[in-house]
């Protein structure tokens, strides 16, 4: 009954285990900012302080929406 729940276990275990830093992650992308917030801001990674991860090649190959 509760297989949803076992299974999101299991993909963030998998996830953490790509990271090689942590036992259990997830894995987040900034869609489209409109309605959220500026571009700027990242509340997530404000929240989640050092436990926040970035990417910054995959940033730097994000291109502008148009």
């Amino acid at each position: 009954m509760n297989s949803y729940l076992v299974t999101m276990d299991e993909l963030s275990q998998g996830v953490g285990k790509l990271s090689g830093q942590f036992e259990y992650a997830e894995g987040w992308r900034r869609h489209l900012h409109l309605g959220f917030s500026a571009r700027e801001q990242d509340p997530l990674a404000e929240a989640l302080a050092d436990a926040c991860k970035i990417d910054h090649n995959y940033e730097a190959s994000l291109k502008e929406p148009q």
